[in-house]
């Protein structure tokens, strides 16, 4: 008998059932549809990338790269993709290709939420993993599926409950590097270079709207 793990985009993910947080990767259970006959292959389902249309983001005054307020960090999105505005991140496309940082408040379905901003249809959803990161952070990455689109979500998670291993609803927010591509290794490789590619600020108050210094009038 066979088993795949199938959710739409907008379904809400299920508790992760770990106990414990170490540092190897765990997996989490999720939702199974349960395939009777062996003998026919389960046909993916189809999704499609949406559009962006958030408009132009902020950009950092020195290097130029996309300001992350929410993390005060700046992205250098690559080259050759448009670059949209999505609420407190920034997503960047180019042909059927997606790559994306957002933050969102804790929830066990938001990288399911998340990708719902950025492709129609239904997205066939792996095991995700944990890894321990220290004894309150922690990383999940989870993989998703459609006919002619994979889709990789790395989720750095605000806080985790060291005791059971799962994130904390403690106000603050996780940040989503989200990528699409046709394949597995272009779609951990976006997510991987955004990671690589988003650094901390130092000077970037003004442009993030607090703490600016008012010109000087010329004498």
């Amino acid at each position: 008998m066979r088993r795949i793990l199938v959710f739409g985009a907008l379904a809400a993910c299920h508790e992760n059932t770990a106990s414990t947080l170490d540092a190897s990767p765990i997996r989490t259970t999720t939702e199974e549809t349960i395939v009777t006959d062996a003998a026919v292959a389960p046909v993916a389902p189809a999704a499609t990338l949406l559009d962006l249309d958030g408009g132009p983001p902020a950009r950092e005054r020195v290097t130029g790269g996309v300001l992350l307020c929410r993390s005060h960090a700046a992205w250098t999105p690559p080259a050759g993709f448009s670059v949209s505005k999505v609420g407190e991140g920034a997503a960047a496309r180019k042909d059927d290709s997606l790559v994306a940082i957002v933050f969102v408040p804790h929830a066990d379905d938001s990288y399911a939420t998340s990708v719902a901003r950025f492709a129609t249809g239904s997205i066939a959803w792996d095991a995700p993993t944990m890894t321990k990161i220290d004894d309150w952070h922690a990383e999940q990455v989870v993989h998703g599926r459609a006919q002619n689109l994979v889709v990789v979500v790395r989720t750095l998670y605000a806080g985790v409950d060291p005791k059971t291993g799962k994130g904390r609803a403690n106000g603050n927010e996780d940040t989503l590097f989200v990528a699409a591509a046709k394949t597995d290794a272009e779609a951990d490789a976006l997510a991987s270079d955004a990671k690589k590619n988003t650094l901390t600020l130092v000077d970037h108050a003004c442009e993030c709207g607090y703490d600016c210094v008012p010109a000087r009038s010329p004498r």
